[in-house]
């Protein structure tokens, strides 16, 4: 779940704008006790064990998806519903994108600051 000005775990307010992510290892209790707040349109729970993956819950589903950056965009692809997919699954699911491009030789990946940026070679 994204917050607005929260502290950072040092206990220093972030900068106005600047947007915190909830990570935790992901697990079935969590997962289970994770909801959207009433007065978002979805909320997001990051894993710990593989960075790229979240929990996207709306007011009435929750969805493993992927998340990273392509040439600066953001990509976002839902793996599937909670309810349908093992949570090992979901994680390996997450990791292949990356690993495929990366196989292909065709792209190039750096991470910073915890994002993982795939830019293809041209």
């Amino acid at each position: 779940m994204a917050t607005r000005d929260a502290p950072c775990s040092s206990g220093v307010a972030k900068p106005p704008g600047v947007i915190s992510m909830q990570r935790e290892r992901l697990t079935l209790a969590r997962i289970a006790a994770f909801n959207c707040p009433a007065d978002k349109k979805q909320a997001f729970l990051w894993d710990t064990d593989a960075p790229r993956l979240a929990i996207r819950a709306t007011a009435g589903a929750k969805s493993f998806i992927f998340e990273s950056k392509l040439d600066r965009q953001t990509i976002r692809r839902t793996i599937g519903d909670v309810r349908n997919w093992k949570l090992d699954e979901a994680r390996e699911e997450a990791r292949t994108p990356q690993e495929k491009a990366l196989e292909r030789g065709r792209c190039m990946m750096a991470v910073s600051k915890g994002v993982i940026y795939i830019t293809p070679i041209k």
